[in-house]
């Protein structure tokens, strides 16, 4: 879906055909509950839903949802603060010229937390595995959702591009 996939779709590789959930065209909002209804129909896996800030936004209240049935369930949320993919778009075709992207996001991990569930932040890349291990212990002992806030650079919008190198390259494209 949005550019958080990218990222995704470059580092992880499945282990097996069947293994992962995502719709064919840009969907926000999509993550969240997909991956609810997949620990439903199969709650002895690991379900891990990854979502871009825009995208968890859409659909963040289904945290109530998970709480309600119980769903142990990871959810990554890639917070740049912006409509990533549409903001990309916009500066390759209107370099310099983005409009309406910009979002003014919650703390994630303390909106979990007001669910009632596990949440953190990781700022850096060093934090990481850390915060999965303890989100995942607390997803399977708890049998509730956690959120891991992952604060991602605005600039580096996928694993092969920069927001900057877009508009500079749409620039000389004139």
């Amino acid at each position: 879906p949005g550019a958080h996939a990218a990222w995704l779709h470059r580092f992880y590789r499945q282990a097996r055909l069947g293994s992962q959930l995502a719709p064919a065209a840009d969907s926000p909002g999509y993550g969240v509950p997909a991956g609810i209804a997949a620990k439903m129909v199969a709650p002895e896996r690991a379900v891990v839903a990854v979502a871009g800030d825009g995208d968890f936004l859409a659909t963040a209240h289904e945290l109530a949802t998970a709480v309600l049935h119980r769903v142990g369930l990871l959810i990554l949320v890639f917070n740049n603060g912006m409509l990533g993919t549409v903001r990309m778009q916009q500066e390759r075709l209107f370099p310099g010229r983005a409009y309406g992207t910009d979002l003014a996001n919650p703390d994630f991990a303390r909106l979990a937390e007001s669910f009632g569930v596990h949440g953190s932040v990781v700022a850096t890349s060093d934090g990481f595995a850390e915060a999965l291990a303890q989100a995942l212990a607390y997803t399977r002992a708890q049998h509730l959702p956690a959120v891991i806030e992952l604060r991602c650079d605005p600039d580096v919008i996928t694993p092969e591009a920069t927001l900057s190198a877009v508009r500079a390259t749409a620039r000389l494209r004139g």
